[in-house]
């Protein structure tokens, strides 16, 4: 090889490294920089020297050994500066000789960002070896902050009333939490914020969800940026959460915390079950055609009531209460966390080891009055026993989860880091339907389970300069399904006519058929949907960090990202001589679907922090690359390759001027493969940032940035309906195929904002921001078949323009702190999301080409959180006022007639009601035998406030609507139904949960 191919060689893999990686990592470390000066002449001390001797956690000093000790020496101005630091309170030594030292504690360093810290230095008058000692004050104004930024510690995190990261993320300006519970960030889809754990990004692919999550007890710095964000961020449109978890320590430590609790509430009017299994049980058999009419009046005589009555006295439907008595035992929270030296390694090895136990059985409850096969064994199954109804207190929609976090730190020596991070989740939980609310045993279990590993190598090259690699690994593995195996003998038909004949044996008794009421509760069946997905990548990344002069720290990266995704999704069917369930063809029924690909993605970046006193500037340039291995379709016209229309695509010989019979053999399916698909072409983006911030006072400064971002969009939309099915005649068919040529989603955000120290201790930023959001993914118009219908496909057509502006308060007084975060904002776009866009195309709705509210335009929201300190006494309380999100009207029923002359409603023109909330934390720590021991209480939604999530769109309300109280169908004639009218629509779902209470201990030592 010639001396120029080498060199050649050599410019390609750099170049192609430093530009194709995926920027799935973010920086976890943050500086410490200022100046040293004599405090009467104020002239700088050069060569003085500024030491980092310890930390600060749980209000206790650790010293370091000065093996561990990390610091830099003044300039000739004085100036220092200290790079790579993990986040954290860090005691602070300056020195000089002839000059006291000075030791600073408690002083903060936060992810990505430069803590000032200046020493004034008096010449020496106290005895040798004795220093000044002050306490760090918070740092409110960050003179670097380029973008909206918020940054929480271990403390804080600790005196919240919260137990979940996304709890915290809720509260702070700019970021919203839906009525589904999903968070958006200024105005985004859900979708559009990337999760980070130590710097490595954590999603789910299919589905831009958080992968995994992490215990507030194992975070050490939980960073929020919802502004614009440096380069080295990539794959968000919104915002970006990095979590930075905890190292081990240099002595053994334990902290345990327990929490017991429940919800409660004399709500009876909307928390009740109906308490009267003989009348459900008489109902069923009505409805099953199983008691004739004569019997019906008999059997009701026990109530005093004739069936003519029925619907006007309804004396049999017994109300109870099921969260009107406390019972600690129902919800359960349990946090272990152990850190210290590994044994036999000089402590140059530390672990932190972290557990967690949650179960929530939820706030809606059911009774297990029926089982999915009513309320008899199956006459057609005389073999297996089934289990007969208990009439017990079933909660519906309840979570239980597992979770560890585990961290080994190695540190050979002070310029050379090694870790390693384990991080596992498992999650169960049911979302519980309503209608069946008494066969509660009818609906499919999730199953998720999520694990990441991180290994990363932090090496300090000089005072200047460091770099980190990293690798990782993340899984995570979903199951639904009722039951575990598909062929469980529990299933039932979900045919009417096959449910009679299984069940009930219509052989021998021609009567029966099950009725519904379909404002009325199920008393049978079951959910028949099985899925498994499984999802993983393996990532690497590379950092190179460098003070190259005083005011300028340069960073680059490159990284890479390999997925492996595997979707099943299939809906038993049922023989129809057995009517036994089986498991469909892949090949022939679009009630199977199957997917597994290999998309790779790329990215580089280079950024410029450029740091004077009087201007700060953040610059820089990222490329992402995206390859989604997908396939599209040759001939969009013809798009199933199972059942080919034009003849050219079935017959190997097809000559349209000869006889059918002459045209030859068929193409098998692995040869029309070959021509049926064409790969995707892969995407690049280049999104430049810039970020600028400037004092315009001693305590005011003033920043501006502006970027553009882009991510991939849920790559479910790249392969949903793999075999595009698209013929609605065949059973099960949904006309949407998925584009795996979809292009990356985008946005160009602008943002500017102050920050203003006011009087004393009160501080002030505030912020306006606009988003305009591009290439969302939406639906395409109809596409043509050579059959005479139409499908559709994802394309990147929906489009969005949010504006607001956050302001942030600060308070500090001795024992109180006050924290106010106010946001107005207007989020408005073509469709909320794809399913809403694919819903109104199938309606024959003409394309949406104004901009709307979307579903999570919620216009104001004020978080204020108050902790006050006295006496070892901590008290937090969280206060949350909101406007209500829209909803889209719709005239009752028996308005048809009028609603049709008018025309039909704005959608999303209406607002729901407002929402205010109390949270409640107590703590009070105390020595028990010399162990740190603190009492805890919890009150979530302290004054048990009804605050809608949802509301019936005829009347806005949601206790309430014209539909329910207007319309019950009959069946047989008689007034009959499992539970009344009222009830069916009497859903606790539609409110945020009622008040919980928790009581806790946590022990450490």
């Amino acid at each position: 090889m010639t001396y120029r191919t080498w060199l050649r060689t050599i410019l390609t893999i750099v170049i192609a490294h430093t530009l194709c990686s995926h920027i799935g990592f973010a920086g976890i470390t943050g500086k410490i920089a200022g100046r040293l000066i004599d405090a009467q002449t104020e002239q700088p001390l050069p060569g003085g020297n500024i030491m980092i001797t310890g930390l600060v956690r749980n209000n206790e000093d650790i010293q370091f050994s000065s093996e561990q000790y990390r610091g830099a020496a003044t300039d000739a101005n004085g100036e220092y500066y200290i790079i790579n630091l993990p986040p954290g309170f860090y005691i602070v030594e300056a020195s000089f000789m002839g000059y006291e030292k000075q030791i600073e504690k408690n002083v903060k360093v936060s992810v990505d960002y430069t803590t000032r810290l200046n020493f004034s230095l008096h010449t020496q008058t106290i005895d040798l070896g004795e220093s000044v000692v002050v306490t760090a004050q918070k740092e409110m104004i960050r003179k670097d902050l380029t973008s909206s930024a918020v940054s929480v510690s271990a403390d804080e995190l600790e005196s919240l009333p919260v137990r979940e990261v996304n709890d915290v993320l809720e509260l702070q300006a700019g970021v919203i939490r839906d009525a589904g519970g999903q968070l958006h960030i200024r105005g985004g889809r859900s979708n559009e914020i990337t999760y980070m754990i130590d710097g490595v990004q954590v999603i789910d692919p299919l589905r831009r969800s958080s992968g995994l999550t992490v215990d507030n007890q194992a975070i050490q710095e939980l960073q929020a940026i919802t502004g614009t964000f440096n380069a080295e961020y990539g794959q968000a449109l919104s915002g970006v959460i990095n979590i930075i978890t905890k190292q081990g320590s240099d002595k053994f430590r334990f902290n345990f915390s327990g929490y017991l609790g429940d919800y409660f509430s004399y709500d009876n009017d909307t928390y009740y079950v109906m308490n009267n299994p003989d009348w459900a049980e008489f109902s069923a058999h009505l409805l099953t055609n199983q008691f004739s009419e004569s019997d019906a009046e008999r059997l009701l005589s026990k109530y005093d009531i004739t069936s003519s009555e029925v619907e006007s006295r309804k004396p049999y439907l017994e109300k109870t209460g099921y969260l009107d008595s406390f019972n600690p035992l129902k919800n359960t929270d349990f946090q272990v966390n152990l850190s210290g030296p590994v044994p036999f390694t000089k402590k140059a090895v530390t672990y932190f080891v972290s557990g967690r136990y949650f179960y929530d059985p939820g706030y809606s409850y059911g009774k297990r009055y029926f089982m999915p096969w009513g309320f008899s064994t199956p006459a057609m199954d005389s073999i297996h026993t089934f289990e007969q109804a208990d009439n017990e207190l079933v909660p519906l929609a309840w979570r239980e989860s597992f979770s560890t976090q585990s961290k080994l730190y190695f540190r050979p020596k002070p310029s050379l880091n090694f870790s390693y991070g384990f991080y596992f989740n498992k999650r169960f939980d049911k979302d519980g339907e309503l209608t069946y609310k008494y066969v509660p045993d009818a609906t499919i279990t999730h199953d998720n389970a999520s694990q990441t590993h991180i290994w990363a190598l932090n090496h300090t090259l000089s005072p200047n300069t460091f770099y980190e690699l990293k690798f990782s690994y993340f899984q995570k593995d979903y199951k639904g399904r009722l039951y575990d195996d598909p062929f469980d003998y529990r299933y039932m038909p979900t045919q009417q006519a096959d449910f009679e004949q299984y069940v009930y044996d219509r052989r021998h008794n021609e009567n029966i058929q099950v009725h519904t009421n379909s404002r009325d509760y199920t008393y049978f069946g079951n959910d028949v949907d099985r899925s498994v997905n499984n999802v993983k990548h393996v990532s690497f990344k590379f950092d190179m960090t460098s003070q190259v002069t005083k005011r300028h720290l340069l960073k680059w990266g490159f990284d890479g990202k390999h997925h492996d995704l595997k979707n099943e999704w299939y809906r038993l069917q049922f023989n129809q001589s057995t009517y036994r369930p089986y498991i469909p063809d892949p090949d022939s029924s679009a009630f199977y679907q199957y997917y597994h690909y290999n998309p790779k993605e790329y990215a580089g970046y280079i950024q410029d922090k450029i740091e004077f006193k009087e201007l700060i500037i953040n610059l820089g340039i990222r490329f992402d690359y995206f390859d989604s291995d997908g396939n599209v379709l040759s001939d969009p016209s013809d798009p199933e390759i199972y059942a080919p229309a034009r003849p050219e695509h079935q017959y190997k010989n097809y000559d349209p001027t000869k006889p059918e019979d002459e045209w030859g053999d068929e193409y098998t399916i692995a040869e029309k493969e070959q021509f049926w698909y064409k790969k995707a072409s892969a995407k690049y983006q280049i999104s430049p940032r810039f970020g600028v911030s400037f004092p315009i006072t001693d305590e005011g400064v003033i920043h501006f940035s502006y970027g553009h971002f882009f991510q991939n969009p849920e790559l479910r939309y790249l392969y949903e309906n793999p075999k595009y099915w698209v013929d609605i005649t065949r059973a099960g068919v949904t006309p949407l195929i998925g584009n795996a040529d979809i292009e990356a989603e985008r946005t160009v955000m602008y943002e500017i904002g102050i920050q203003q120290g006011l009087w004393g201790n009160v501080f002030l930023h505030a912020t306006g921001f606009y988003r305009d959001i591009r290439d969302w993914v939406g639906i395409s118009p109809p596409i043509d078949t050579d059959w005479g219908t139409t499908y559709h496909k994802y394309i990147n057509n929906d489009n969005a323009t949010v504006k607001g502006v956050t302001l942030t308060g600060r308070v500090l007084l001795s024992n109180l702190s006050v924290n106010i975060d106010y946001t107005y904002m207007i989020a408005m776009g073509t469709y909320s999301n794809p399913t809403e866009a694919y819903n109104a195309v199938r309606d024959d709705k003409e394309p949406r080409i104004q901009l709307i509210n979307l579903n999570w335009d919620q216009r104001h929201s004020v978080n204020t959180t108050l902790n006050y300190q006295y006496k070892g006494w901590n008290g937090s309380l969280i206060a949350t006022l909101a406007s209500g999100f829209p909803y889209t009207p719709q005239f009752a029923s028996g308005e048809g007639a009028t609603g049709a002359a008018l025309g039909e409603l704005k959608e999303n023109s209406e607002v729901r009601p407002n929402t205010y909330n109390l949270d409640l934390r107590i703590s009070k720590p105390v020595r028990l035998f010399g162990i740190r021991t603190t009492f805890m209480l919890n009150v979530f939604n302290l004054l048990d406030t009804r605050n809608a999530r949802q509301v019936y769109a005829d009347t806005g309300r949601p206790d309430f609507t014209i539909d329910g109280r207007n319309f019950i169908d009959r069946q047989r004639g008689l007034d009959i139904e499992i539970s009344d009218v009222g009830e069916y629509y009497n859903r606790p779902t539609y409110y945020y949960p009622p008040r919980l209470i928790q009581v806790g201990l946590g022990v450490g030592f």
